[in-house]
């Protein structure tokens, strides 16, 4: 064997490592995530929780953020825990009263500077001028339905009413 072909076969073989690298740490992530995941359900589930209800708004809508947290700015001459509560109601109204609830614009609350919670709804795809959008309820991307059954927005009504003990059993220490 020359020294041709077998730095060949070295560069072949360090190329193939590389290859099994790169493919065995997009398994260990996707492996990790599945496994957390499953753990999140359990904490759900144990806490109570109908899981079932959960997925089912979870496909259609998305919810961001804590429901619970209050942002009281230093500027602000207002107490903003009511916000996100208004928010959560205002979404329950929306989707018990319409088939196609939040279809052009997500209910949102941001946070600028030393003000506070700020109730902010747009279209999506936008967002505020000033500061980032911290709570978020909308409609999901990977449903490409236009309207809701009434299971979905039943599941939807479900996991609004629950939202903080859902953040909660989710986000505990394993």
């Amino acid at each position: 064997m020359g020294l041709i072909e077998l730095t060949n076969q070295i560069e072949s073989l360090k190329a193939d490592l590389l290859g099994r690298s790169i493919q065995f740490e997009r398994d260990r992530k996707a492996l990790k995530s599945a496994i957390a995941e499953l753990e999140s359900q359990r904490r759900v589930v144990s806490d109570g929780l109908d899981l079932g209800q959960i997925k089912i708004a979870e496909a259609c809508m998305v919810f961001v953020g804590n429901p619970g947290e209050v942002r009281n700015g230093s500027y602000s001459d207002q107490n903003r825990a009511t916000v996100r509560q208004e928010a959560i109601a205002d979404a329950i109204k929306a989707i018990a009263s319409s088939e196609d609830p939040l279809s052009n614009e997500y209910i949102g609350v941001k946070n600028y500077a030393h003000f506070g919670d700020q109730r902010e709804d747009h279209s999506y795809g936008m967002g505020p001028r000033h500061g980032n959008i911290v709570f978020k309820i909308g409609r999901s991307t990977r449903n490409a339905e236009p309207t809701l059954t009434e299971e979905q927005r039943n599941a939807c009504i479900y996991y609004l009413m629950n939202w903080q003990k859902i953040y909660q059993a989710k986000n505990k220490a394993a």
